[in-house]
């Protein structure tokens, strides 16, 4: 042993000696472990990270429905609002002007009338019975801070959802890295 490394042979494979070191295992027992380690580690992290894209895709997708509700929430309740707003009745000649026949007339409201008049009063009476059915805008005014709440509770789920799978993450590159 003259110099820092030499060539043994010992049960018929080679191994590096290094002064003062003497591996256990053979070098290339070693290398197999290591890359066996490394290939362990990326099919780990491979799994993680589909795991992670698949968490952050449901989220945006949780995200994508909480807008679409709130666009919903609103654009129904300024349907309401303008549903409520004082109407003025229809007049016969508003309904001629509006429509070139009374065929046309009838089939836009899908009611059976002989004449533009009764058209008109059916009309009228129709928009007065559907808008008895209609929440007052009292009740429309109470159910939007409600829905928005629950709106806002599940936006602040998806917040701490976001968080553990950051900690997750930092927590997995951590160990990664010191396992290597």
């Amino acid at each position: 042993m003259g110099s820092e490394s030499d060539l043994v042979e010992s049960e018929g494979a080679s191994e590096i000696v290094t002064a003062g070191f003497q591996p256990s295992r053979k070098f290339g027992d070693q290398a197999r472990q290591i890359a066996d380690r490394l290939r362990a580690e990326t099919e780990l992290q491979v799994r993680l990270t589909a795991r992670i894209l698949g968490a952050a895709a449901q989220i945006a997708d949780n995200h994508d429905r909480l807008i679409d509700e709130v666009v919903e929430m609103v654009e129904e309740e300024l349907d309401q609002r303008e549903e409520q707003a004082p109407t003025t009745p229809v007049t016969e000649q508003q309904l001629k002007q509006r429509f070139k026949t009374l065929k046309a007339a009838k089939a836009h409201f899908g009611i059976k009338a002989a004449s533009w008049a009764i058209l008109a009063e059916k009309v009228n009476q129709s928009r007065i019975s559907s808008s008895s059915l209609q929440p007052t805008p009292s009740e429309v005014t109470n159910q939007t801070p409600d829905r928005l709440l629950m709106l806002e509770q599940e936006v602040k789920a998806l917040h701490t959802k976001v968080d553990r799978l950051i900690a997750l993450v930092v927590e997995l590159s951590t160990a990664a890295r010191l396992g290597s």
